[in-house]
């Protein structure tokens, strides 16, 4: 019974080596477990603070484009309105241009009147007969009827005063220089 009792003595100095080796063994691996998680606490807090330095910024930097938005609806606006200023301006002158040219456009009508008719008797000229749209050496435009009378009595150009005769009497063929028939 004794061999009994040392054989269970040995298995149980056995069994208490074999528990203190992976007493020893867990121990390591608690300590390289606590380590793990001590490196993991740490990197975790420099996230948070890099999380919450991120954060910062993020609000700074979002204040900073709300200021920036502003400005630029400011200016928007400034420039809306100045556009709107200055098309108003246009088109007040557009109004005065357009008076402008109808005014331009009865005088020059009225003008051409005035160069349609002959300066001696101011009546128009005719395309054909006696009356029909002549010109002198110096340019200058009659009724061939009356610049052949006018010539009789004088020999100049009743406008000009530059020296002309009968034979220097040109005919001209030009639709717009005669008035609308």
């Amino acid at each position: 019974m004794e061999c009994k009792k040392t054989e269970d003595i040995l298995k149980l100095q056995n069994q208490l080596k074999d528990a203190k080796m992976k007493n020893t063994k867990l121990k390591k691996e608690n300590k390289t477990l606590i380590n793990d998680l001590q490196f993991v606490r740490s990197q975790n807090e420099k996230l948070v603070i890099e999380f919450n330095t991120f954060s910062l910024k993020s609000i700074e930097n979002l204040e900073k484009l709300q200021k920036i938005i502003g400005k630029l609806e400011q200016m928007y606006f400034v420039v809306e309105n100045t556009c709107a200023h200055f098309i108003q301006k246009l088109e007040k002158q557009k109004q005065i241009h357009l008076k402008e040219m109808d005014e331009l456009k009865r005088d020059l009508d009225k003008q051409n009147q005035d160069d349609i008719t002959c300066s001696i008797c101011l009546v128009a000229w005719d395309v054909s007969g006696s009356h029909r749209l002549v010109s002198l050496f110096c340019g200058h435009l009659f009724g061939d009827s009356c610049i052949r009378s006018y010539l009789n009595r004088s020999e100049i150009c009743p406008t000009c005063r530059m020296p002309c005769r009968q034979d220097q009497i040109r005919y001209i063929y030009g639709r717009r220089i005669l008035p609308k028939q």
